[in-house]
């Protein structure tokens, strides 16, 4: 499997959105040890569903709750990737490595703070050590994430995004424009009380609604961590997501 450096790289994106350890929505309750996550695709047949397993993803957490490692296996039971998590000494994520099937290091990402601890730079390196891309993050007088730039290896810009967030610190919205500073397309983002992500919008540089991707949370543990999310796609059920999660 060719794994995708720009998936990679977009997941960390969304890994610093809101602050340096994790996602606002994303957040997990109590000391979480393991999550064992299944994820099935529904396929239709004369409009008919069914659910079919895509891949089982396997997460483990230090005692101070930070994500340590991620197995990722496909549907055959096969390992299809692994990522593995380093923390500096303020409990910041400080690098990620990202490994194919063979176990094999592709790409490699360093995280890089200001003198606030606000992720202000992440390198993406390959096998070699040399440099990929790398993003450069800009906050507002509050600490809120309001901008990333993504370069090319030569320093050109790839695209930038320009984030704004709710008076609850959500974020509600990217923006995202290309190397000629043209808008591409935004992301619209909605929640419920608990600050999960219920919807996210694909928005055209028209303003035309082009996808709409939303989110519902059907079963809790005791914690008031989700165990089933069902994933919809322009309001038809296209992923259904059960996790265990085993504390400490």
């Amino acid at each position: 499997m060719k794994l995708s450096v720009f998936y990679f790289m977009f997941c960390s994106f969304s890994l610093f959105a809101q602050d340096n350890k994790g996602n606002k929505t994303d957040k997990l309750a109590g000391k979480v040890k393991t999550i064992v996550e299944q994820e099935y695709i529904v396929k239709y047949t004369f409009g008919i569903g069914s659910k079919v397993l895509f891949n089982k993803i396997n997460s483990v957490f230090d005692n101070n709750g930070n994500k340590i490692e991620v197995n990722a296996f496909n549907k055959k039971g096969r390992i299809d990737y692994k990522e593995t998590y380093i923390y500096n000494p303020q409990g910041y994520l400080s690098e990620s490595m990202l490994y194919n099937e063979d176990n094999v290091q592709e790409t490699r990402l360093i995280h890089i703070y200001d003198n606030k601890n606000k992720l202000a730079e992440t390198d993406e390196m390959d096998a070699k050590n040399s440099l990929i891309k790398k993003s450069i993050f800009h906050y507002d007088d509050y600490g809120k994430q309001i901008e990333f730039i993504n370069y090319e290896a030569d320093n050109s810009i790839e695209f930038k995004a320009i984030n704004k967030f709710d008076i609850s610190g959500n974020k509600i919205r990217e923006d995202y424009y290309n190397k000629n500073d043209s808008l591409e397309f935004k992301l619209e983002f909605k929640y419920d009380a608990n600050g999960r992500e219920t919807e996210q919008d694909y928005i055209d540089p028209t303003g035309i609604l082009a996808f709409k991707t939303t989110f519902k949370y059907e079963e809790m543990d005791s914690h008031g961590n989700w165990l089933k999310k069902l994933v919809y796609e322009n309001n038809k059920l296209k992923i259904i997501n059960k996790r265990t999660i085993v504390y400490f």
